[in-house]
Formats: C-alpha cells, sequence, structure tokens
C-alpha cells in the first residue's frame, strides 16, 4: 500500500526497507550480498554452495542463527532463481552484452551488406521493443506513460527504429552513413538507460539522485553564464571586430571565442593576424 501510493517516507523506515529486502532476495539471508548471489548462480550445480543461505532462525538468546539444513537446499536454489535480484543480475548481465553488440554493429556499420551481428542485434531491440509495449498494455498508458525512465524507452526505441528504416531503405554511401549517424545516437542513448541499474545499488542509487538533483540546480546556473557569455562575446566582437559589421557567422563569433577562451583557447594568432599588431609597440603597423 505505500509502495502504490509513492509514501517514499513511509518506506524509507526501517521495517520497510527489512521486509523490502527481504522480497529482494526472496526470503533469503540478505547479508550474502550480490556477489554470493552472483557466484552461488554460477556454481548452481554444487549444492553446497546453498548450504549457507538457509533462513536464519532465532537462538534461546533471540540472535539469528544459521541452520545448515542439507534437504532444503534444492528449495534454496530455486528460490535463489526466483528472487528479484537473480532477475536483475541476468538482466544486467544480457543488457551488457547488448551493448557490446551494439558497439560491434555500430563500429562495422559501414558496409551496404547485413551481418549477422546486425541482424541479431534487430531481432533484439525489436524484442525488446515488444515486452516494452507488453508493459505499457498491462500497467495502463496512462500510467506507463508517467514514468521518466518509460518515456526514455520511448526515445530509444524511435531513434532505433529511424535508424533502422534508413539502413533498409537505402543501402548507398550516403544512406549508409545517415543510419550510422542515427545508430550513433540511439547508441548514446542506449548506453545511458544503462545508469538506471546504479539506482539497485545502495552505494551509487544515491549517488544517481543527487546527480540528477544537481542538474536541475544547474540548470538556474546556467542562464547567469548565457548573460556572462553574451555580454562578453558582444563586447569583445565589437572591439576587436568593428568593422565586421552583421553576418552568417557574427552570432558563431560572439559565441565561439569567449566560450573556447575559457579552456585557454585565446586566439591570440588571430588576434595579431586581424589588428597587425606586427610593429615594435602595441597595434602599430
Amino acid at each position: 500500500l505505500g509502495y502504490e501510493a509513492k509514501a517514499m517516507k513511509f518506506m524509507s523506515h526501517e521495517a520497510c526497507r527489512s521486509q523490502v529486502r527481504l522480497q529482494w532476495y526472496n526470503q533469503l539471508d540478505p547479508s550474502i550480498g550480490v556477489f554470493g548471489v552472483m557466484w552461488r548462480m554460477l556454481l548452481f550445480w554444487l549444492p553446497v554452495t546453498f548450504a549457507s543461505i538457509s533462513m536464519a532462525h532465532q537462538d534461546g538468546s533471540g540472535h539469528p542463527t544459521r541452520v545448515f539444513n542439507w534437504r532444503e537446499m534444492y528449495r534454496e536454489r530455486s528460490r535463489l532463481f526466483r528472487a528479484p535480484i537473480c532477475k536483475f543480475i541476468v538482466d544486467c548481465l544480457f543488457y551488457c552484452i547488448l551493448l557490446l553488440l551494439y558497439t560491434y554493429v555500430l563500429l562495422n556499420s559501414s558496409t551496404p551488406t547485413y551481418s549477422w551481428q546486425e541482424k541479431l542485434l534487430w531481432v533484439w531491440m525489436f524484442s525488446r521493443l515488444v515486452d516494452e509495449l507488453w508493459q505499457g498494455y498491462q500497467q495502463g498508458i496512462l500510467v506507463w506513460g508517467t514514468s521518466g525512465p518509460n518515456i526514455f524507452d520511448v526515445v530509444v526505441y524511435l531513434g532505433f527504429i529511424i535508424a533502422f528504416s534508413c539502413r533498409l531503405a537505402d543501402t548507398s554511401s550516403a544512406g549508409v552513413a545517415q543510419a550510422n549517424f542515427f545508430y550513433t545516437l540511439d547508441f548514446v542513448a542506449l548506453f545511458l538507460r544503462g545508469l538506471r541499474f546504479y539506482a539497485a545499488s545502495p552505494e551509487l542509487g544515491p549517488k544517481l539522485i543527487i546527480l540528477g538533483k544537481m542538474l536541475s540546480n544547474l540548470a538556474s546556473f546556467f542562464m547567469f553564464f548565457l548573460v556572462l557569455l553574451f555580454t562578453y562575446g558582444i563586447a569583445a566582437q565589437a572591439i576587436l571586430y568593428p568593422d565586421e559589421g552583421w553576418g552568417p557567422y557574427t552570432f558563431q563569433s560572439i559565441v565561439y571565442r569567449p566560450y573556447f577562451q575559457l579552456y585557454g583557447e585565446l586566439f591570440l594568432d588571430d588576434i595579431r593576424n586581424d589588428t597587425n599588431c606586427i610593429g615594435v609597440s602595441p597595434f602599430s603597423s
């Protein structure tokens, strides 16, 4: 009820966090951690790997103690693979494989022919698109569309559909270059989408939230930066090039020069050439 009502202060209580943690590990011992789950997933064929994650019991002093029940090891194994954390790890692993495949296709997509890696990428991305549409159907479009990550997913899959359409429509060098451009934009969005996996980490999740709020606060400081940038750019343009007037590259000069001067590029050669500063005294001919 607290989750459905989005009562985050209530959900942040330690009692609620403990219950969520138990559901995250599917009633297994949460002290095994993520790496404990991972190596047990890799060595699932060894029964001994599940001997230490039996449910903790209370002894006479009220402290939890581990019970090594060999008869429940197979039950623990099935419980582990049904745990949300196990599904999360598998999803994260396959997402990394998808990014590697996308990287390979992106760096080798300059040919008019379609490689089997690119065809595999098409199947993979469209299968994820179908899964996303199914989630929207189950949750309801209005509820599904209110989530920021879901809207970002729409941008990712629309970018891929555009790249896929350009790839099939034109196999010439110009068409391949255009498709590669949209592939690149979609790859950047897909890579940034992977930040959502950080939200499940107790260490990285809060930092991700802090970073998002910092970016929103940075927008207000950016407005002050624009005022100073245009003030200096217009003043420098008027002093250094008083006879240039207004042209197609005037706005570019106003923004381009002061912006790169922030990084130490002073354009001294251009200033000397434009002002004929080649004499003994400054600005002498």
